[in-house]
């Protein structure tokens, strides 16, 4: 990771965190930033690693995940342009609790865990979107949670659907997805092996309710494929 220029306070408004500010209020925030350029494949946070900075994904993609023993790699999230991660540490000071992984080449904006916590206690609404985020990853938990504990694999794989489906942001049964996860990568965030995705992926579109292929992702009818995660049991 090296240093590769300034931030804008343009650019920080792309962020829903800085989003509610004016410009002026961007600006004296970006001046606390630094600009840095990761290659693709590289760490940019190390799982148990003592760092607290905070990361603002400008450009590229990130994958939040750790990795087992045997070497398997547990998903758990993926980053897009317009998100952040790390805050964590920042908060509690401990150790990080994940990998970040970048999937592509990354341009990503950097706070320290004292410019994080002072522009939170600053900026009313910086502080109601971390709480909301926060809230909202202990609820995703909470149901990965009970989908590992109390649903099959098949039932698994539609939930992960849905997911992408309501990513998607789409008001309609049928919903096209600008991309989406490998077969091996679906497998991995549902703990299961690619086999098992492959066959359940075939299944779905043999019925009509996805096509699956190469830059033609759709999901047909998303309630459809809602009433099959309780229907299989």
């Amino acid at each position: 990771m090296h240093e590769n220029g300034d931030v804008s306070g343009t650019a920080l408004g792309t962020f829903d965190i800085f989003r509610g500010l004016s410009i002026g209020k961007r600006e004296l925030i970006a001046r606390d930033l630094r600009m840095y350029k990761v290659e693709k494949g590289q760490f940019v946070i190390a799982n148990k690693s003592p760092g607290t900075d905070v990361y603002f994904l400008v450009s590229g993609r990130v994958r939040v995940c750790t990795f087992a023993q045997t070497g398997k790699q547990i998903h758990f999230e993926e980053l897009l342009p317009g998100m952040m991660f790390g805050e964590l540490s920042a908060i509690d000071g401990l150790q990080r609790s994940s990998d970040c992984l970048s999937m592509e080449d990354c341009h990503l904006a950097v706070m320290t865990s004292d410019q994080f916590k002072r522009v939170i206690h600053q900026h009313r609404d910086v502080q109601r979107y971390v709480l909301l985020r926060l809230a909202a990853m202990v609820r995703g938990n909470m149901q990965k949670v009970f989908e590992f504990s109390a649903l099959s694999v098949v039932q698994r794989i539609h939930c992960e659907l849905l997911r992408l489906a309501s990513d998607a942001s789409a008001d309609s049964p049928e919903i096209a997805l600008t991309s989406a996860p490998t077969h091996a990568e679906l497998a991995s965030r549902v703990s299961t092996h690619r086999e098992a995705v492959t066959r359940e992926l075939k299944a779905l579109e043999t019925n009509g309710l996805i096509t699956w292929k190469k830059n033609d992702y759709v999901i047909h009818d998303v309630a459809k494929l809602s009433e099959l995660v309780f229907k299989r049991q």
